[in-house]
């Protein structure tokens, strides 16, 4: 994202294309080029990249801590906060190495882990035991075997159109009803939302209704693919829950979802070994101030609820 100006420092993530819009202040930006950071690691293209991979996660992860430490000297904070996408690009990639203790590339994966879990020590102990310190993660991650493209379906079963070559989402015609972006999120082809927009108010509950039956009817060989449906208003809430996806689609295990336009098979086996989980992800809290998880927990009330003077996302 944009670097915004704030009273703190701020260095976006991974969706980022370069360093000079995604670091403020923006003298910050030729510190950060000194020091080799890296935004992201390019993906590997092919199985026989994945070592160079994992080394290329490891020296970014390096540099990564290496900032994260000096800023936390050079400033003092009120909120600070670090991410490490390391561990979901080589959970996506070497899933598969994970679980396969013959696997080449396992003690790989394993010891990426132990670099990650030695850099939160580190900086543990860097913020000392009296700072309240709260480590989580977004999402889980588990086996993918087969991948559904949602748009496939949803055109299959006559609910999509697109003008070829569907080449991105404005191939989408007016006669549509649905379509599927961001991996497992369906919207409307609503008349108050896209231009053309076919599917009226009053009919939103009912296309919604049988959007909800045709996924959770899909079956490959005999399983069950999708875990389960909901919609916006089960799922969002604030001033810009309209924003949302009307319909937000969950994989059974061993399943994932592709959004493209252009492909034509239903199913295929999945080039990533991972994928998001949404039954696994962890919280874990310490420090002085730490207590009990209260019932109704929620990330936004605990960060809400914090005095928020500078921030930092690595």
């Amino acid at each position: 994202m944009p670097r915004a100006p704030l009273n703190g420092v701020h260095v976006s993530g991974f969706v980022s294309p370069s360093l000079r819009k995604a670091v403020y202040p923006g003298s910050l930006e030729e510190t950060l080029r000194d020091r080799g950071y890296l935004i992201d690691v390019e993906a590997p293209e092919k199985t026989t990249d994945y070592r160079g991979f994992v080394k290329n996660l490891t020296a970014a992860l390096k540099k990564r801590v290496e900032t994260a430490e000096a800023l936390m000297k050079q400033y003092s904070w009120d909120l600070f906060f670090l991410v490490i996408t390391g561990t979901d690009r080589v959970g996506h990639y070497l899933w598969d190495a994970y679980i396969d203790r013959g696997h080449q590339l396992h003690q790989d994966f394993l010891e990426y882990y132990q670099q990650v879990d030695e850099a939160i020590g580190g900086l543990s102990r860097l913020i000392g035991e009296d700072t309240p310190l709260m480590v989580l993660s977004d999402h889980g991650m588990g086996p993918a075997k087969v991948s559904m493209n949602l748009n496939t379906l949803l055109v299959k079963a006559g609910y999509l159109e697109t003008r070829e070559p569907a080449m991105d989402y404005t191939s989408v015609k007016s006669e549509s009803r649905a379509f599927a972006a961001e991996t497992n999120k369906i919207y409307l082809n609503s008349v108050d939302r896209f231009p053309g927009g076919r599917v009226k108010e009053e009919d939103r509950d009912q296309t919604l209704g049988e959007l909800t039956e045709l996924l959770m009817g899909v079956y490959y060989k005999g399983q069950s693919v999708v875990k389960g449906v909901y919609t916006r208003n089960e799922l969002f809430s604030g001033p810009y829950a309209d924003m949302g996806p009307d319909l937000v689609v969950l994989p059974r295990q061993g399943f994932s979802f592709k959004t493209s336009l252009q492909c034509t098979r239903l199913f295929q086996h999945d080039r990533l070994s991972g994928t998001h989980t949404d039954d696994n992800a962890f919280l874990f809290l310490c420090g002085e101030n730490y207590v009990e998880i209260p019932e109704g927990f929620s990330i936004e009330g605990a960060v809400g609820a914090m005095n928020v003077v500078g921030g930092l996302n690595l």
